[in-house]
């Protein structure tokens, strides 16, 4: 068992959460999510020989608390479609501009 501190950058915005790992020699990876975002959450990795050089992996996630993960995700699409869609109407109105200026090919 090893406690690991992770940081992931979505869309300029950094995410930190740290896990509890623990390993099953060959078979899977146990992640208990302690702090962060997903807090609670478990997310086992099971590895299974395909013959060869081949793996299938399963990864599956346990919500601990009384969210469904439509809940979970509409938390995080409500953080990120706001910044997606001002990036999208940024790019479109610089797009239509530079096209009416004729400074794009078609």
């Amino acid at each position: 068992t090893i406690l690991i501190e992770r940081v992931a950058k979505i869309r300029s915005v950094e995410y930190q959460w740290k896990s509890q790992v623990n390993f099953s020699p060959v078979e899977k990876i146990i992640f208990d999510q302690l702090e962060g975002p997903l807090k609670g959450m478990e997310v086992i990795w099971t590895f299974r020989s395909l013959g060869g050089k081949k793996t299938h992996l399963e990864i599956i996630h346990h919500f601990s608390d009384s969210k469904s993960i439509s809940e979970h995700l509409k938390e995080q699409f409500n953080q990120i479609i706001p910044k997606a869609t001002q990036q999208f109407l940024a790019d479109f109105k610089n797009w239509a501009e530079r096209q009416s200026l004729g400074e794009l090919d078609d």
